[in-house]
């Protein structure tokens, strides 16, 4: 599917879907951006409880703030899934939004090991494409502090700056292939999170790069996102686009079934 085409169904079916959409989304943004609030406090409260006069055991606040961190964490997680969930049931023929979803504790379970899976997958692999320009960055400051001619420090500078850019934009590419996570999750929640990797390294194997160029040519739009369009509205256009393209790619449209034709057979009596 073409990128103008993917954009054009999102914005129409973002207009069927109406106000509550959007609203939905300000809803997930905000529970989102609260969670996260509330995680990075009771981690800073853990980090800083030493300096607190405390009336009661040390191991108790420990205990609190540890799980506050915890829970906050768990349930953005789960947010973001049940965001990606509301823009993937919205785009049936019904455009029928539904912000709140009863899931089962097993398959929140197998959404937090997925998103910390892919999380752990991404740092590994971005810790591999940044490994040579973080050697040539630690073997230039090395020779540089016992004195370096000029065109070998520009030599350096220029490589770092090559390799830093080339391990970005591969892992950029790399990084796409576990982008669609939410949309396997929510197509086909009987896979085991083995075969939702399995699924994903299958259909998007061949495809990161066009994903990614879908994915930048959204720039302009963040961008006026901070100074002109409102954020919900440019947030809800492009979740809609991606899930629009991860349906397309992943191919979980529900093919139609096709009636076989009935032949009937005539038959010629032909009498002595």
């Amino acid at each position: 599917m073409k990128t103008s085409c993917v954009k054009l169904l999102a914005r129409n079916i973002n207009e069927a879907c109406g106000k509550k959409l959007y609203f939905a989304n300000i809803f997930f943004i905000l529970l989102r951006f609260s969670c996260l609030g509330l995680s990075v406090f009771f981690l800073f409260m853990l980090s800083a409880l030493d300096k607190f006069i405390l009336d009661l055991p040390q191991a108790a606040y420990y205990a609190v703030f540890s799980l506050g961190a915890f829970f906050t964490l768990w349930y953005f997680i789960i947010c973001g899934h049940l965001q990606k969930r509301t823009f993937y049931l919205s785009g049936k023929q019904n455009h029928r939004v539904k912000v709140f979803y009863i899931i089962k504790i097993s398959v929140q379970l197998k959404i937090i090991y997925l998103h910390i899976l892919r999380s752990i997958i991404n740092l590994g692999t971005a810790i591999l494409y940044l490994l040579p320009c973080l050697a040539t960055l630690a073997v230039s400051l090395y020779f540089l502090q016992s004195g370096m001619p000029k065109m070998i420090f520009y030599a350096c500078v220029a490589l770092f700056s090559m390799l830093l850019l080339t391990g970005v934009f591969f892992f950029l590419i790399s990084k796409q292939r576990l982008a669609f996570l939410d949309e396997i999750i929510c197509s086909q929640p009987s896979l085991s999170a083995v075969e939702v990797i399995h699924y994903l390294n299958e259909h998007t194997m061949s495809g990161k790069l066009r994903l990614l160029k879908f994915k930048t040519s959204f720039i302009l739009w963040l961008l006026s996102g901070i100074f002109i369009i409102p954020i919900p509205f440019v947030s809800a256009y492009y979740n809609r686009s991606l899930n629009i393209y991860a349906k397309s790619v992943l191919k979980l449209y529900a093919p139609k079934p096709i009636e076989k034709p009935i032949v009937f057979m005539k038959l010629r009596i032909v009498e002595n």
